[in-house]
Formats: C-alpha cells, sequence, structure tokens
C-alpha cells in the first residue's frame, strides 16, 4: 500500500455486494449499487440495490434468470424511465451487519460478513489491503499514520480507516417507468378467436384460441354449470401432480385392490406424487368480468354471440367435459 483513495468510492459496493455471493470479474456487474432510493427506500429499510444497463443478449437473460431472479435475497425489480433496470435485495436478516455499514462502523461487521467479503476480493488482489485495512483497521494503523502524516494515536481514536457514507450518493434517485395502458396498447391484448364448441350432449358453449403468436393464453374455456371462465396462460409454474408409478421396466405398477377417490374416481394402479411444470390457470367468477375480459380479448368478440352462454339459465348438471380444477 503506497497511497490512499482521495476520491469518494460506493460503500454499498464495497460492503454489501459480496455478500450476494456473485463471481468478481463476472461480464454481467451493476452499473451502481445503492443503500437507498428517493421516495422508495430509505437506509432503515435495510434494502441493497443493484442497478443494470437492461441488455437483450442470452447471457443477460440466463444471469438475470438463474441468478438476480433466483437469488434468496432478492426482494423486487424496478425498471426506470431511462431502461434501466433495478434489482432490489432485502438484507434485514442481517441488520446489524447492514446498519454497521450505514454507520460507517466497517470493523464492527461481523466475521462471516467480513469473510464474504474477503473472499471476493481475494488475497493477491491489489485492492485486498485496502480492504482489509477496513475490515481491521489494527492491523493498518501505523501504515496510515504514515502515509497521512498523522499521529498513530488520532487515528485510533477514529476507530476506522475508511470514510461514512455519503448519503446523497448512495441514493438512487432514478424515477420508475410507468407502464400505462392506452386505448392504442391496450388493442394488441386482442389475440386470441371466439369459436362455439359442444358442452353437452344437447348444449353448446364457448372457447377462446390463441390468434397470434404472442397469444399470453393457451386456452380459455367457459363452463356453463360452474359459470367460470378458466383461463391457461403461458406461463409455467412448479407444482407437486400425481403421475402412474412405473417399474424398472417403464411399465405402470398396478395396485392390488382399486382405490376409490373421494369424487368416485377408480384408481388402479400405483401412484407417486412428483413436481411438474405446468401452465398457470386463472379464474373469473363474476359475469361482468368475464364479459369486459371476452370483448377485449377476443378479435371477434363482436361477430360471436358468446353472450348467450353466460346469460343461459337452463343448464343440465353434472355433464360439463370434466371438473373445473380449483386454483
Amino acid at each position: 500500500m503506497i497511497d490512499l483513495y482521495k476520491d469518494y468510492f460506493q460503500k454499498s459496493r464495497i460492503f454489501l455486494y459480496p455478500i450476494l455471493g456473485i463471481r468478481r470479474g463476472a461480464s454481467v456487474t451493476p452499473m451502481e449499487t445503492f443503500l437507498g432510493w428517493q421516495n422508495q427506500y430509505s437506509f432503515t429499510d435495510r434494502k441493497f440495490i443493484c442497478q443494470y444497463h437492461l441488455r437483450d443478449d442470452k447471457e443477460f437473460i440466463r444471469f438475470e434468470k438463474d441468478i438476480l431472479l433466483k437469488h434468496k435475497l432478492f426482494f423486487d425489480f424496478k425498471q426506470t424511465d431511462n431502461k434501466e433496470g433495478v434489482y432490489i435485495f432485502d438484507f434485514s436478516s442481517m441488520a446489524e451487519d447492514y446498519d454497521n455499514v450505514v454507520a460507517g462502523t466497517y470493523s464492527k461487521l461481523s466475521k462471516s460478513h467480513k469473510n464474504k467479503i474477503e473472499r471476493f476480493y481475494g488475497r493477491w488482489n491489489s485492492d485486498f489491503a485496502y480492504v482489509e485495512s477496513f475490515l481491521y483497521p489494527d492491523k493498518y494503523y501505523e501504515v496510515y499514520s504514515a502515509l497521512l502524516n498523522v499521529e498513530d494515536s488520532v487515528l485510533r481514536t477514529s476507530g476506522e480507516l475508511c470514510s461514512h457514507i455519503d448519503a446523497v450518493k448512495e441514493t438512487l434517485t432514478a424515477t420508475i417507468k410507468n407502464f400505462e395502458f392506452t386505448t392504442k396498447n391496450m388493442s394488441n391484448l386482442k389475440t386470441m378467436l371466439l369459436v362455439t364448441v359442444p358442452y353437452t350432449p344437447t348444449e353448446n358453449s364457448f372457447r377462446m384460441i390463441p390468434a397470434t403468436n404472442d397469444c399470453p393464453y393457451v386456452d380459455v374455456v367457459y363452463w356453463k354449470d360452474k359459470k367460470v371462465l378458466e383461463i391457461t396462460s403461458t406461463i409455467k409454474k412448479s407444482e407437486y401432480a400425481m403421475f402412474p408409478k412405473l417399474d424398472d421396466n417403464g411399465d405402470v405398477e398396478m395396485r392390488k385392490s382399486t382405490k376409490t377417490t373421494e369424487d368416485g374416481q377408480k384408481i388402479t394402479h400405483k401412484q407417486e406424487r412428483r413436481i411438474a411444470e405446468v401452465n398457470t390457470k386463472y379464474y373469473i367468477i363474476n359475469k361482468d368480468e368475464i364479459d369486459a375480459f371476452v370483448a377485449q380479448v377476443a378479435v371477434n368478440s363482436d361477430t360471436v354471440d358468446y353472450k348467450q352462454y353466460l346469460n343461459d339459465t337452463n343448464l343440465v348438471k353434472g355433464n360439463a367435459p370434466m371438473e373445473i380444477i380449483k386454483p
């Protein structure tokens, strides 16, 4: 160590970013980091804020999906008017360490917190001596005394060898992008085609099928006897489901005796519970809201008389093609 930093550097980047466990030198790094966000989060909220350039390349998309959004400390995401992404992490679980950073008492950080910072920078990195001096000032009082030409006792009185945070520089001032729906962009929601389908041997209902490649829904069905509109989206989620159990040869294992479920279904084979990726489903039960959804999403809502099915009161109960799945 032959010189000291004279310009301000983000304390949040030095003392909090390493805690995320993201490898130093990664191709995706934040533009800047902050401890607060004007009109959004104060320092007492204990949030760590990373501002990134939003990129559309595969590397960034993968990094965002696998690292940022899946991080155990991830709290929220916002896009700014400057088309930058702000990823917010919650440090409430390490409140004492966070508060020590805000207070400028870096030497009082916990041992585990210090270890993560040291591992991030690496002992052979040119910045390591500076970082170590911030964390363990007792080792460096004499060095700083010589560089600053001050008495060792003066530095010991302060107790810290790193300056306090600059509250202004550690506060993000960007404006959150306002995604307002207008009449113009609402027209882009019309991505489905209304069709009439058989519901029972004597009745019809309506269904909606994708009409464009960017349609956000896979299927929409109106269950007449339930008076429910079931919407299957393209968004995937993981949930537990029952599957037939297979033996070593890949054949379905049969039960010794038939099992009858609560709804009367006969199960003759063994089952096992596994995680499966399924499409997320939504349900609309209010008649007026169903009408509004169909009118907004279907390109031919003004030519197909779907409202006759919403108003139909002469329904044959219990003959729907399948039972509706509870959300």
